[in-house]
């Protein structure tokens, strides 16, 4: 799932806050799991741990030019309470009502 943005910029924008919001304890969008996760991240120099949030890309075709000029941001189920209104209208799976079998 993801989100996408008109530029790099406003991609590069969007990933730093869902992060910040993610690894903040004071956040509602607090994530204990995510926050161990980038700190392993950030005290391996990237070889382990996630750190999916702060990495915008684009779609690209088989010979590596971008399909389009959109950004994106990679997002799950744990980033729901740090997207937008709008970031979240974008992925109806965040919003689609969860079911368990037993």
């Amino acid at each position: 799932m993801n989100t996408t943005y008109g530029s790099q910029g406003a991609a590069q924008n969007a990933a730093d806050r869902i992060h910040a919001d993610m690894i903040n304890p004071a956040s509602e969008a607090y994530n204990a799991d995510y926050a161990k996760s980038a700190a392993l991240y950030i005290s391996s120099s990237g070889k382990a741990g996630t750190a999916r949030w702060a990495i915008p890309y684009q779609d690209l075709d088989a010979n590596g030019k971008p399909v389009d000029t959109k950004w994106r941001v990679t997002v799950d189920t744990r980033a729901k309470n740090a997207l937008t209104p709008a970031e979240k209208a974008e992925v109806p799976e965040l919003t689609a009502q969860q079911t368990v079998s037993l």
